[in-house]
């Protein structure tokens, strides 16, 4: 069972606003309940300061400006301005320096309990409110020629959802909420955006890396940024998650970065726009090799704590996958380092764990060696193959095989290399980790090389040692090649279904911002002597007119019409059997209140 630290009011508060503005915090907001949650808080505030003083700042730029291109210098007006200017660059210095240690601060994210290394997460982009009211209740009225006021609470729970979705539970129900939100801006889309509908709207989002405050009219940035967070949370919930000593809590993790891996894959590729820097494709791969190599990660620590410790074709497996791991991390390595808006923390962490996993590898080579061989290889000439070929072709190519099975005081020579390899190797991440300081007040990670140091040299001095270790030859590459394929697990779209919010307007294929209609018309139909009206109607909610009779030609009725009204009833959403029962029991006129596409042609083929 894992648990999230929970913080008194005084720890939260002097977390999220400093000491200085105690009085900012409240204390009943569950957000800031738990370290992530007062973390999120004082991330949300320091983006909104950088915004502020980003604004003050370019407005005292401009002021400068003005003031340098008039006939009249005004020296003094001058000296003012750049001495504001400083001050806004010196403030921004600082909130940015603040922001990088929250971002550098892993122990945000990870379990209370937390045995193991530490996971890299990301933080929830944050954006801020926006009012998009008045633009829908627009576009209802003008588009769908609908009052406004009937959507008054339909418009009130989509406001009220984005506010909601800012702040979503490290859970499955905050991954559920996300994605429900994602469906209905998908729904809004279709029903209202249009490329002038939302022109004045700007949704407005903070980069996850660096803050920096990036604007669109697009809805495709702000669905681009709710998939983005969707992404960021199956990372944070992993990180939360046990995974060194439960078994379901290490299989939740490696589901969990699966299908982040998953998120910022299928954002890499269908996000066309330069969005942001965290939406960028150099970033996105990025995070998609991190997230790919921390699965391989848990799937490998759980490996080693349910491995056979008399197993060498175990032991075999774990010393390749440890090889590759490390390799892997070195990689990573490289790659974070050439991006900006990575934390140099990250790197280190990376190259902490690269050498750690090379250890780990070495130390399994070493135990393979000291396992019995087989007694029928006497021969350096011997065809190698079978189980001994298996058990060493971890370490060095065929034709060294035979060589040392036949001669057990090499094999226990080469095996005491690769235990010092490993010791010189787990010193040498302990002296990277030291040199970072966000690394080294991290606890469990001096714990994990500090034990596993020690177990090593428990090994080696349990070992019959013949002469100095320091002139043993130095060890050979462990061979890293595996069979394992990274899994990736895509967005979950059908998972999460929602009901269409402004389904009061109609069915989709027919009421969407790309089929446009005239305003409403009355017609009014007088019965003939059989007492028909000459119109044929097809469909259910709604019904169409779709056929006229020649001497309804002149009416003002055309075929695709949508009947909106019949008299004072409403019958745009009523199926077809109710509209034809209203027809056959008014009167002998019978008023039509009728809806018109600019291309009638589309809502006949629609229904």
């Amino acid at each position: 069972m894992t648990t999230e630290r929970r913080l008194s009011d005084k720890e939260r508060a002097k977390l999220i606003y400093g000491e200085e503005n105690l009085d900012q915090f409240v204390s009943s907001d569950p957000m800031r309940a738990t370290l992530r949650g007062a973390a999120q808080a004082k991330r949300q505030h320091l983006n909104r300061q950088i915004f502020k003083n980003l604004r003050l700042r370019d407005g005292a730029e401009k002021m400068l400006q003005a003031t340098e291109g008039q006939l009249v210098n005004n020296k003094k007006v001058q000296d003012t301005l750049r001495l504001e200017i400083s001050f806004y660059d010196s403030r921004l210095e600082v909130l940015y320096n603040e922001l990088a240690n929250l971002k550098s601060s892993f122990d945000i994210y990870q379990s209370a309990t937390r045995t193991g290394f530490p996971m890299i997460a990301i933080s929830l982009k944050d954006t801020v409110d926006i009012e998009w009211r008045e633009a829908i209740e627009d576009f209802i009225e003008t588009h769908y020629h609908e009052n406004p006021e009937q959507f008054r609470d339909e418009i009130e729970r989509l406001i009220e959802l984005r506010q909601v979705m800012q702040t979503p539970e490290r859970n499955e129900k905050g991954v559920k909420l996300l994605y429900e939100y994602y469906h209905h801006l998908t729904l809004v889309e279709k029903r209202m955006f249009t490329n002038k509908s939302f022109a004045g709207i700007q949704f407005v989002w903070f980069d996850s890396l660096t803050a920096h405050q990036t604007s669109s009219s697009s809805l495709t940035y702000e669905k681009a940024n709710v998939l983005f967070n969707i992404g960021v949370l199956w990372t944070q919930i992993a990180a939360k998650k046990e995974f060194n000593t439960e078994m379901k809590s290490a299989q939740e993790a490696i589901n969990a970065l699966q299908k982040a891996v998953g998120i910022f894959t299928y954002l890499k590729q269908s996000v066309r726009e330069n969005l942001s820097k965290d939406l960028t494709p150099n970033v996105l791969e990025v995070l998609v090799d991190i997230f790919k190599v921390q699965a391989h990660e848990c799937i490998l620590n759980w490996d080693m704590r349910e491995s056979d410790n008399e197993d060498v074709e175990c032991y075999n497996i774990l010393a390749r996958e440890a090889a590759q791991l490390s390799g892997r991390y070195e990689v990573l390595k490289e790659s974070m380092s050439e991006t900006a808006s990575i934390p140099p923390s990250w790197c280190t962490l990376a190259e902490v764990k690269s050498l750690h996993f090379k250890a780990i590898a070495h130390y399994y080579a070493a135990l393979i060696l000291l396992q019995n061989y087989d007694p029928d290889f006497t021969d350096c000439d011997h065809d190698v193959s079978g189980t001994e070929e298996k058990r060493l072709s971890t370490l060095v190519e065929l034709n060294k095989i035979a060589t040392w099975l036949m001669n057990e005081d090499s094999r226990t020579d080469k095996a005491k290399s690769h235990l010092k390899k490993a010791i010189v190797t787990e010193k040498e991440a302990l002296q990277v980790a030291s040199n970072d300081r966000f690394i080294t007040r991290l606890e469990c990670i001096q714990k994990v090389l500090n034990t596993f140091s020690s177990q090593i040299k428990n090994k080696l001095s349990s070992v019959d040692i013949s002469g100095d270790l320091d002139l043993i030859a130095s060890v050979d590459d462990i061979n890293c090649s595996t069979d394992r394929k990274d899994k990736v697990i895509g967005p979950e779209f059908t998972k999460y279904n929602v009901k269409d919010i402004f389904a009061g307007l109609g069915p989709l294929n027919v009421f969407n911002a790309k089929i446009a209609y005239h305003p409403p018309k009355t017609v009014t139909i007088t019965r003939d002597e059989q007492g028909g009206l000459g119109i044929s109607i097809r469909g259910s909610g709604p019904t169409i007119i779709c056929k006229i009779s020649p001497k309804r030609q002149h009416a003002g009725i055309q075929a695709g019409d949508i009947i909106m009204a019949i008299g004072s009833h409403k019958v745009k959403c009523l199926n077809h059997k109710q509209v034809s029962r209203i027809i056959q029991e008014s009167g002998q006129s019978v008023t039509l209140t009728l809806l018109s596409a600019v291309s009638p042609s589309v809502i006949l083929h629609a229904l």
